[in-house]
């Protein structure tokens, strides 16, 4: 079984790739704004397609090599940054050891910037949010987060080291980009918790593109008046 401490810190170090931002120390930032992110080449992006395909060269008529499903992260190739055209983005290849679908190692390739979503576009939900709790289980880690409609969380994560286990619950806020979700805490240097699809018809989660089985909607009698499920900062 997985170390829970191993498990934590990727989690939080993969979700911070995406999601890095600034706040002030201690300071609950949940006003409604859009997030703060440095004026960088983003490190990792989030699949938001369902089936995104990699292509040799930045060109969508160049041979497919590989493809990934939706909310798989991708590592950005950083080399390869200054010479990609604005509508299309450099990924790592696979070394062989661990991939989407299976074992193999998979060459170097391109990805549309439509089809993924990177730090920058995510917003934060000032209302109308409709998931009232979830359960995230993530081999030995799980994370019970509860929600209010304006998108704050309270997130108590659990673990087979104590530590974990005594650790006061987090204050934390939902962030959103298209159809991909971020949970993360408020305070700064705060841990970032997972990052899940959402499917919009159905109002679920999808941690990891897998439906979260413990999950619990708000009525829909609380979200009337909704312009968006959810509403998003401006």
């Amino acid at each position: 079984m997985q170390n829970s401490l191993s498990r934590y810190i990727s989690i939080a170090l993969i979700t911070l790739l995406c999601l890095a931002r600034s706040v002030t120390a201690g300071e609950d930032n949940t006003s409604p704004q859009t997030l703060s992110y440095p004026k960088m080449p983003p490190s990792a992006v989030r699949v938001a397609v369902d089936d995104a395909t990699l292509h040799a060269a930045p060109d969508a008529d160049s041979p497919s090599v590989w493809s990934v499903p939706w909310v798989q992260n991708l590592l950005v190739d950083s080399r390869r940054m200054s010479e990609a055209p604005a509508d299309w983005i450099p990924i790592k290849g696979t070394d062989g050891k661990k991939t989407a679908r299976g074992k193999g190692a998979r060459p170097d390739a391109w990805i549309r910037r439509r089809d993924v979503v990177i730090g920058e576009d995510y917003k934060k939900v000032v209302g109308c949010w409709p998931v009232k709790s979830v359960v995230y289980v993530g081999g030995d880690y799980t994370a019970e987060v509860t929600f209010k409609l304006d998108g704050s969380a309270i997130v108590k994560e659990w673990g087979d080291e104590e530590w974990i286990n005594k650790q006061s619950p987090h204050q934390a806020h939902v962030y959103m980009a298209r159809n991909i979700v971020a949970i993360e805490a408020v305070k700064k240097n705060g841990p970032a918790f997972f990052t899940s699809g959402y499917h919009p018809a159905e109002r679920q989660l999808y941690p990891e593109g897998v439906r979260a089985e413990k999950q619990e909607l708000f009525p829909d009698t609380m979200l009337k008046g909704c312009e968006s499920v959810p509403l998003l900062a401006k």
